[in-house]
């Protein structure tokens, strides 16, 4: 499910840094499109431009504490738009 999406494009190696700073396992690519991956034991955050041409924040129901530690990092550093109800992806 996709709970925010960043407002402007904003660089990976920038958003690396922020999320580096706050978090102890950060996983990132860049191929066609760039990917983020913040674990914390079994919980998962992925923020990605997969179907978007802007970075979308990511989580499933069972990362949700990690996803709102990673969301108010985020906003402190960036504009999010921040969904009131998550949207699904289309393979979900």
């Amino acid at each position: 499910m996709i709970f925010a999406e960043f407002i402007k494009n904003e660089s990976l190696e920038l958003i690396l840094e922020v999320l580096r700073n706050n978090f102890l396992k950060v996983d990132s690519d860049k191929q066609s499109d760039s990917w983020i991956w913040i674990h914390d034991n079994e919980m998962k955050v992925s923020i990605d431009t997969f179907t978007n041409n802007r970075f979308e924040v990511k989580a499933n129901e069972q990362s949700y504490l990690l996803l709102n530690r990673v969301l108010v990092v985020l906003n402190l550093k960036f504009s999010l738009k921040i969904y009131s109800t998550p949207k699904f992806e289309v393979h979900e």
